[in-house]
């Protein structure tokens, strides 16, 4: 039985345009970095925007409690985070400025009760969820005002650091 060879073509090699040199062992290509810490620094944005809602449902908790409405909760919500934000902007702005006593006493007395009552309505909003801890009576109060003050307090500022943080990764060039 005879057939007849067929004869193949040798393979072409295929130039690819732009593409890039062999990686080094061991390094990093820059885009990838960048990329890596935006996907870190976006998780934990997710993460402090969740504290910061999870605070403003227990403000609205709070004053639909008093006999408020759900609206009159989410401004004073948005208000308190306006307060406790407001520094941050103001800072660059006030370092050479000398102020008053007087004038930090009335900022103190007005943005105090806002954050009282944001402190109270997170404390009653995170009390249910640490019994398990066994802790009574003072213990238990102090810990539940510290859980408290931690998702009252510390969501905004960390919230504009991490997209400030987040723009200056995007923005920079590798």
């Amino acid at each position: 039985m005879n057939t007849p060879r067929v004869r193949r073509r040798p393979s072409m090699r295929v130039a690819r345009r732009g593409a890039a040199a062999p990686a080094q062992a061991g390094t990093i290509p820059p885009n990838y970095r960048r990329t890596r810490a935006a996907v870190g620094l976006a998780i934990l944005i997710l993460v402090f925007s969740g504290a910061w809602l999870l605070n403003g449902s227990f403000t609205v908790d709070l004053v639909v409690l008093l006999g408020g409405s759900i609206l009159w909760g989410w401004s004073l919500h948005f208000t308190n985070s306006a307060l406790e934000v407001l520094p941050v902007f103001l800072a660059p702005f006030l370092r050479g400025l000398v102020i008053p006593r007087g004038v930090l006493v009335v900022i103190w007395v007005a943005s105090l009760p806002f954050g009282i009552f944001d402190v109270l309505g997170s404390t009653m909003g995170v009390s249910p969820w640490f019994v398990w801890t066994g802790t009574t009576g003072v213990f238990q109060h102090l810990q539940n005002v510290a859980l408290a003050e931690l998702i009252a307090f510390l969501p905004e500022p960390m919230l504009i650091w991490l997209f400030l943080a987040l723009y200056t990764v995007l923005r920079s060039r590798p």
